[in-house]
């Protein structure tokens, strides 16, 4: 755990899933002051947790192309939602209101499942940094404080 890739590492996914944590966490308020029908807000939470189900399919990108890529996916979405929600929610016309309730729900569903894919990245990347036994201490350890 001293080596400066673990760092690095451990660095990116904890602001990454910070991050994430933050948009599931707020989400619903944030949204329910610009979208006013509770139920339409619970039932995109209701789904984007049933949508955290796919986050295995963060281990076959990652299979099939590289950490790289599947992390740039990661990314892509978080930044996508960090720099495209605020602007769709301040639209003011009418037509934008169900702009707003379809971003809602792809933002949210896209967080869900980006949201899943630290818990798969981290364990994997360690493993090949240190092997198995090292791979599993280092992440026991780097989550514990």
């Amino acid at each position: 755990m001293s080596s400066r890739m673990f760092w690095v590492l451990y660095v990116m996914f904890t602001f990454s899933y910070a991050f994430g944590s933050f948009f599931q966490a707020s989400a619903k308020t944030y949204a329910s002051n610009i979208i006013p029908d509770d139920s339409y807000l619970s039932l995109v939470a209701t789904i984007a947790s049933f949508c955290r189900m796919l986050g295995f399919m963060w281990s076959i990108i990652m299979e099939k192309f590289n950490f790289r890529f599947a992390y740039f996916l990661v990314l892509a979405i978080q930044i996508g939602n960090a720099m495209v929600t605020p602007i769709v929610m301040r639209q003011e016309d009418e037509s934008g209101f169900i702009m707003k309730k379809d971003w809602y729900m792809y933002a949210n569903i896209a967080s869900a499942i980006a949201q899943t894919s630290h818990t798969i990245f981290f364990p994997v990347i360690l493993a090949k940094l240190y092997g198995t036994k090292g791979g599993l201490l280092a992440y026991t350890v780097g989550f514990t404080f």
